[in-house]
């Protein structure tokens, strides 16, 4: 499994920061009510505003940060500011980055309670889903848990006790729509011109293996992480110092993409992966992966956790199906 941590080290250079208004939380906030996470509204529009739109699989993966039907997604942003080359870089960089500081934002809550993970998913970051099931019971994605628990679930004849576990423990993910925090990142293979800013790039500052040393955490992320730890949760299990989030990524194979363009992908996702192993064992050797029992959440540990080749015409039939 390859690992990389993103540490909120030494900065020098400023990010823009979503505008929020960060009061200190009291101990009679319901932390189930849309209300009580109003500081995180701006973060969870940014991830509403990703390209090609979040939408969840069958099984609970959040798919996004990339291009979902078009490599035109991957295309600059058009911006009167930005005149040449390197603007044009940097502006990217910095969303790149905002859009990691508001992953970070929703995963630790999800470490926290997975209901009001869910809730903000379906509510304030407009998720998507290719299973019309999920997020649909109830009101604005709130669901109905009257006597949830009792509905039984039967497996089909001739499975073994632990297939049956499984099975009936899939069921039950499926019922409560189950969505884990783990994204995925896609890139769409077709005939195109080269860009300013490739998904490498942009994948590269959000796992922070490209111009790391430039990143400064933002105090709006410092002040809402910091909300986060004092909302009152029930009392669980500690956040640990560093907080493991996985990742995929997917390559969609059209029929217009050349051997050429698709040898060229990959070339640059070994050349991600070999950033990914160097980055991992610096901070080995600077003890960075030390373990500590405390909530706090101080590094965030990426793993490549899959990649898959597929064909584009089940993503096209999924986006008619689905919009």
């Amino acid at each position: 499994m390859l690992k990389f941590s993103v540490r909120e080290g030494p900065p020098s250079v400023k990010m823009a920061e979503p505008e929020s208004d960060l009061s200190p939380p009291e101990a009679s906030i319901d932390v189930h009510s849309i209300a009580a996470w109003e500081f995180l509204f701006p973060w969870c529009q940014e991830l509403r505003e990703v390209p090609g739109r979040l939408y969840v699989w069958g099984d609970g993966r959040l798919r996004g940060l990339g291009s979902h039907r078009s490599r035109r997604a991957e295309e600059p942003e058009e911006d009167e500011g930005a005149n040449d080359d390197e603007d044009n870089r940097q502006r990217q960089m910095q969303r790149q980055w905002r859009l990691r500081e508001a992953w970070q934002l929703l995963v630790l809550v999800a470490h926290r309670d997975a209901k009001v993970w869910k809730m903000l998913l379906c509510q304030k970051c407009g998720v998507r889903s290719e299973n019309l099931g999920l997020f649909t019971r109830g009101e604005e994605g709130e669901e109905d848990d009257t006597n949830a628990d009792d509905e039984e679930v039967l497996a089909p004849d001739g499975f073994s006790v632990e297939a049956e576990e499984a099975f009936k423990r899939r069921c039950r993910l499926d019922r409560d729509g189950f969505v884990l925090p783990q994204l995925e990142f896609s890139a769409f293979l077709d005939k195109a011109e080269d860009v300013t800013v490739s998904v490498f790039d942009k994948w590269g500052w959000f796992l922070m293996t490209k111009d790391e040393l430039l990143y400064q955490p933002s105090a709006a992320y410092l002040d809402a992480k910091a909300r986060i730890f004092a909302m009152p949760f029930r009392i669980g299990a500690p956040v640990p110092r560093l907080l493991s989030i996985r990742v995929a990524v997917s390559f969609e194979l059209s029929y217009g993409c050349t051997p050429e363009l698709f040898v060229r992908y990959l070339k640059g996702l070994r050349e991600l992966i070999d950033d990914v192993k160097n980055r991992d064992r610096e901070l080995n050797q600077a003890g960075i992966e030390a373990v500590a029992s405390t909530d706090s959440a101080e590094n965030f540990t990426y793993e490549l956790a899959d990649l898959r080749l597929v064909w584009a015409l089940e993503f096209l039939l999924a986006g008619w199906l689905y919009a």
